[in-house]
């Protein structure tokens, strides 16, 4: 029964997340394109509003997740040593900046190995639920910022359009202030799984590793121009110059070989 009551509680938290996200998407349209309603809308029309708008909240949330802009899980702030190619974000770096400046120490990036060592230790521990709990409480307070960050970012790019479009003040001031909010929850969110992953890491000692890099792969002159390429030419120099002597040796051995058979030949 408590794994039920805990199943309805999460998705009925995830339906309230979406579907708010998505009206504030869905408002800044209707209010763009001059279609506002003029007083509150009835209950069936509210129904229709929430089915539309939680599509549209977890499409917003899904294409940030997949831009970089936010995070939704611990594992975007731990690094998986198995896959060096997993690509960091500019969000992620910020979030790094501010650690190092809120704390006054660089962000330790743990490994995948440390990080589930962590939640296995967490599961094992009966007597941390306070701190389990809080971690859950991090964990929704950061998807949460996933998904009003970037709709109140979103919201706020119509109500530029419509300020500019339209000479209206009132929308560029609601327009600047929700960048500003939506920045600020993206963030936070980042914040938020950053203090998870450390809540987690915090009951095993593990060396830090490098950050992740994003892999770029360029072509043409810039490649050639990468320091990867120029640290691969000296090695095919070298290469070359081996084979080139090993080659000079070989015709070495089998000129040597010639003259010895010529003297047999002429003894």
């Amino acid at each position: 029964m408590t794994d039920l009551l805990r199943t309805i509680n999460f998705f009925c938290t995830r339906a309230i997340l979406f579907v708010g996200g998505g009206l504030i998407v869905l408002g800044s349209l209707a209010y763009l394109t001059g279609h506002m309603p003029a007083s509150v809308p009835g209950f069936p029309t509210l129904l229709v509003l929430a089915a539309f708008a939680y599509p549209v909240g977890l499409a917003v949330r899904e294409l940030a997740w997949m831009l970089g802009f936010v995070t939704s899980e611990p594992t975007d702030l731990v690094v998986d040593t198995a896959n060096r190619n997993s690509a960091s974000s500019r969000w992620q770096n910020l979030f790094v900046q501010v650690h190092q400046k809120v704390s006054g120490s660089e962000w330790q990036w743990p490994p995948l190995s440390a990080y589930e060592k962590g939640i296995e230790q967490a599961a094992d521990a009966e007597e941390d639920e306070i701190e389990r709990q809080r971690i859950v409480n991090l964990v929704a307070v950061a998807n949460s910022c996933a998904v009003f960050g970037p709709c109140a970012f979103i919201g706020g790019l119509m109500l530029i359009m419509r300020g500019f479009g339209r000479l209206d003040p009132i929308a560029l001031a609601f327009a600047f202030l929700a960048l500003l909010v939506g920045a600020v929850l993206i963030l936070a969110g980042w914040i938020s799984m950053g203090r998870v992953v450390e809540r987690v890491t915090s009951r095993v000692d593990f060396d830090p590793v490098p950050p992740p890099v994003e892999t770029i792969i360029e072509s043409g002159n810039d490649a050639s121009d990468s320091p990867e390429t120029q640290s691969a030419e000296p090695q095919i120099a070298d290469e070359a110059e081996l084979e080139s002597s090993s080659a000079s040796n070989v015709e070495e051995q089998n000129s040597a070989t010639q003259t010895v058979a010529d003297s047999y030949d002429d003894f």
